[in-house]
Formats: C-alpha cells, structure tokens, sequence
C-alpha cells in the first residue's frame, strides 16, 4: 500500500511540472477563452468509462500502472484522489494491443487542481491575457487551496467620458499610425490612463484648467473655507478636461436675516402665524414669523388705559402676548356701597345723639361716612368748640376750615 501511494504521489509531481512547461511552452490566445480546457484536463464527465466488477477493476489498474507508472483507472482515481486534487486522462491503452480488453481504456492520474479546470486563467494564461490588445485581466476566485485565478475581460474604455477623443493607451496606439503624431497621456481616469493622438511638435501645447484660472475634479479637496464647494466652472480645457472652481457655500435662510422650517415651528408653538417668504440662494424654503400680539389673542393693549381713567376705572396688567407685548384690562374700582359702607349721603339720616363721621376711602377714592354716637360733650365740646375728631367733619365742608382754638381746662 505505501509502495503504491509513492508512486501516486510521484506520478503526480511529474504530471503537474509537465503540465506547466507544455502550457508555458504554448501559451494561448484569446480564442482559448471559450474552449479553455483541453484534452490533458479534461473533466472527469466527458472522459471513459466501464460498469466492471472488482476483479477486472484491478486487472485494469495493473494495466494502466504498467503503462505509466502512477496511473490507475478512473473509479480508483476518483476514489483516492485527494480533495484539493482532480483526476485527469493520462493515456490511452489500445485494445488491439492488449488482450484483456474488448475496446479502448483511458489511464488516470491524481493531480493538483488549476485555474483551468474551473473555467480561470492561471498565472501563464493570464500574462498572455494581458499582452493582448484591449484586454486585460481582473481577479477571480480563488481555488480551494487558495491558489490565485483570473479572468480576461475586454478592457471598457472610459476616457472619453473625461476627455473627448481620448482613449485607453492600446487603442490609441492601434489608432494613431501617422508618423507626425504620438500617443500623449491626458491623465487617469477611474484607474486607467488616457491618451490622445497629437502632433509630435505642437508649437502650444494645449491648455490646462490650471492655465485658465481653474482646478482639475482631482484638486476639489483643497476646496476650502470661505469658498469650501467644488463645483464646474462651466468650461472645459483645451485637451477636452472639464474644469472646476472653489465657490463659496449658497446662503441659507437665517444667511438673509429670515428662518428655516424648524425655527418657524417654535413660532406656530408659541401662538404664531409661519408664514413662507421666498426661497434662499441655497434653494431652502425660508419662513417668517408673525407673532401675536393683545389683539390677537382678545386683549387690549396700552391704549385702553386712557378710557379706563375716564371711567374711573383701574388699568391692570392682564399677561403678555406671544409677541411679548404687554396686555391690560379695564378694572371696575369699588365704590363705598360696592364696599357695603355708604357715602356722605348717610350724614343727613343721623339722629339728634347722631354724628356723621368719615370711616375710610373705597378702591375708587370716594370716601365713606358712617353715623356715630355723640359723645359726652367733655373738654373742647363743652367749652363750644370742637375736637380733633369734629374736625374731621368740618374738614368735608369745602366751605368750612377748621382752625385751632386753643385748649380745653381738660387739656
């Protein structure tokens, strides 16, 4: 058994260095892509079979072995052939030469899988890709053991996106066969670099953006405060390169002393009217606030005081508006019989043992009398003068004045 997987392993090693140097040794062209695989790695679906017993499966394997060493029948191969390995026809044994056969036997031998046998390009095949005019090779999937595959892909030429006329290095090179023109490169572009067919001596050579007084989409980031936005300058350069410039950042609504939507909303929260007014430069909507004031929300203002004095009524401070302008409202001031006391008309219902005396002021300054007991006519009454309390009676007269006279024996 260990006799027998040496020389497998054996085998394989010199089917893989023999593979290598036949598909170094014949590199394909771009026509392999749609026939990739040929007979030497061939799958495994396409290739011989035989429905044999055991017996005839040995006599098959000795066979393919004396053949070549290392090789074996299909089944056999297919049976312990590593994973990371395919089983690939090695050699045919003719039936006319070999008695033990009614026809024609293919001989396998276990090597390591290639880029090939899944539709890839391995390394050689993809240096041979790359050497071909307008294609090129991009990655593939790997294979399981992590060996490196690729694809070959018709190279998209995007240049004349950026400059107009220009074209990847291979076709302008295709293209541009007069002898007094080159191939000059223009720039990159989405990885690849462009070139246009020019004069070889081009007494000017074309301008550039940065000959024009503007930048190249490349230098858009040194774009900065306080003209921080790349935008195109509307022209192109004179190898067919747009060009930009440095433009300062479109002003916005609170930019021209108006608000936005979000401010605008406080307003509505606070008792406002939102009302639109005009877009800005940026193209934001912009809004102003028309904020409420007394009237508004059914109160007066300042200029009611005035007719609240004429009715002897008080003007009170009645809240602010959402505007913040102060709010007043008229007050009903309380008289002496609001106040459940009487006016100077009670004095002329006092009894003879009656005084009509003053008792305090109401919220309107109308003052309040009340009748009270005479007192006992001591010091000052006695004497037929009055008190500092009768004073106060004489005092209501407009036409009376009270004036001092002197003291009585009771001090």
């Amino acid at each position: 058994m260990i006799k027998r997987l040496s020389s497998i392993f054996l085998f394989t090693a010199a089917l893989v260095i023999s593979f290598s140097i036949s598909l170094q040794q014949n590199l394909p062209d771009i026509s392999f892509l749609s026939n990739i695989k040929n007979h030497f790695n061939e799958p495994l679906a396409h290739a011989q079979t035989f429905p044999v017993s055991t017996d005839e499966r040995q006599k098959h394997d000795a066979l393919c072995k004396d053949s070549l060493a290392g090789t074996m029948t299909k089944s056999t191969c297919l049976a312990g052939c590593p994973s990371h390995m395919v089983c690939a026809v090695t050699n045919k044994l003719n039936a006319e030469e070999h008695d033990e056969l009614s026809e024609d036997m293919e001989c396998f031998g276990c090597r390591r899988q290639i880029c090939e046998d899944v539709g890839r390009l391995g390394a050689a095949a993809k240096t041979r890709c790359d050497a071909q005019p307008d294609y090129e090779s991009k990655p593939a999937a790997p294979l399981p053991d992590g060996t490196p595959c690729w694809s070959c892909e018709k190279i998209v030429d995007e240049c004349q996106d950026q400059w107009p006329g220009s074209t990847v290095k291979s076709t302008c090179e295709r293209q541009c066969t007069d002898n007094t023109k080159i191939c000059a490169k223009l720039g990159a572009y989405k990885g690849k670099d462009c070139f246009a067919c020019i004069p070889k001596n081009n007494p000017k050579p074309p301008k550039t953006c940065g000959d024009l007084g503007a930048i190249t989409h490349a230098q858009c980031g040194a774009c900065s405060d306080p003209t921080p936005l790349c935008q195109p300058a509307g022209f192109r350069d004179e190898t067919g390169r747009v060009c930009f410039q440095c433009q300062p950042k479109p002003k916005a609504c609170q930019d021209i002393g108006k608000t936005n939507r979000s401010i605008c909303n406080n307003c509505r929260t606070d008792g406002g009217k939102c009302l639109k007014d005009g877009t800005a430069p940026n193209g934001e909507q912009c809004y102003t606030c028309e904020d409420r004031k007394c009237f508004d929300i059914g109160k007066k203002d300042r200029s009611i005081c005035q007719a609240c004095r004429a009715d002897r009524d008080r003007c009170v401070l009645d809240g602010r508006s959402p505007s913040g302008e102060r709010c007043y409202q008229c007050k009903d001031l309380k008289n002496c019989q609001d106040e459940g006391r009487t006016n100077r008309d009670v004095c002329a219902t006092c009894g003879e043992d009656q005084v009509c005396g003053y008792s305090t002021t109401a919220e309107d300054g109308e003052r309040c009398y009340q009748c009270k007991k005479k007192p006992k006519k001591t010091g000052c009454q006695a004497e037929g003068k009055l008190s500092d309390w009768d004073c106060e009676s004489c005092e209501d007269d407009p036409d009376s004045k009270c004036v001092k006279a002197g003291a009585a024996e009771n001090g």
